[in-house]
């Protein structure tokens, strides 16, 4: 196999990996801005509340909750799961500088890193998207009380 194909399945890999472990991160950010631009067009939000619901860790025990107080506690807990990959995505770099000194290792970890690189992008592009709605919706609401 050609060098470069090789390096090409292990940088998949690494965003796969990162993916599968921060897929479920996207999907909130997914559900925050869609809550967001409903409660703004005045739409019902109880579906997508009942979505943040099953996916986060919020029990059931939080009945009568506002849209605004529900959505922000979920963006809450997505960020302390981000913090996680981060803090795993910092541990990857240290490694792949480190093995970058070790002729035979460097580029399949550089290409495992570029993969979780890829979705450490994609992650941020998304976060952001998610805070401008719920600011949108949310935040100048409260500004005008």
């Amino acid at each position: 196999m050609d060098a470069g194909i090789i390096l090409g399945i292990l940088s998949a890999m690494g965003f796969l990996v990162f993916l599968g472990i921060g897929g479920h991160i996207l999907m909130g950010y997914e559900i925050i801005r869609k809550i967001s631009k409903a409660y703004e067009k005045g739409e019902d939000v109880k579906e997508l509340e009942n979505k943040i619901m099953n996916k986060s860790h919020l029990t059931n025990t939080l009945e009568k909750i506002t849209t605004f107080t529900l959505t922000s506690i979920f963006l809450f807990e997505l960020e302390k799961q981000r913090y996680v990959l981060d803090v795993g995505y910092m541990i990857l770099f240290l490694v792949t500088l480190t093995l970058y000194l070790v002729p035979n290792l460097s580029m399949l970890v550089w290409a495992t890193f570029f993969g979780a690189t890829v979705f450490m992008v994609i992650l941020w592009i998304w976060r952001f998207r998610a805070i401008k709605e719920f600011s949108k919706a949310f935040i100048e609401e409260l500004n005008k009380l």
